[in-house]
């Protein structure tokens, strides 16, 4: 998949599938941005994409909780000017329809 130029939202699992996926991002040309509750593992992903030289910034996020998820929305509306893209590989998930996320973690990014 190539789309380059684009800002692409990876949450959670960022010592897992959600690195991996950032990477891959970051490899093609998209401004990245790992995020997940695990600052550690949030920031080393951000490091070795940093270190090839590709655009990133570092969130940690709950994604269980709205204004977290309001939060990660302005640095990165702040950073790269929008979300494009957004992955959800999280290893926490709420139990039920989206629709029926009445905090609206479901639509807030």
């Amino acid at each position: 998949m190539i789309v380059i130029g684009k800002t692409a939202v990876v949450l959670g699992r960022t010592r897992e599938i959600g690195r991996a996926i950032t990477v891959e991002f970051a490899k093609e040309g998209e401004k990245v941005v790992p995020a997940s509750w695990t600052e550690s593992s949030v920031a080393a992903t951000a490091e070795e994409i940093c270190e090839r030289g590709d655009d990133v910034i570092e969130v940690t996020c709950d994604v269980t909780d709205s204004a977290s998820i309001a939060t990660l929305r302005g640095q990165t509306t702040d950073a790269f000017g929008g979300v494009d893209i957004v992955v959800n590989s999280p290893s926490s998930i709420a139990r039920k329809p989206v629709t029926e996320n009445t905090d609206g973690t479901g639509t807030a990014l």
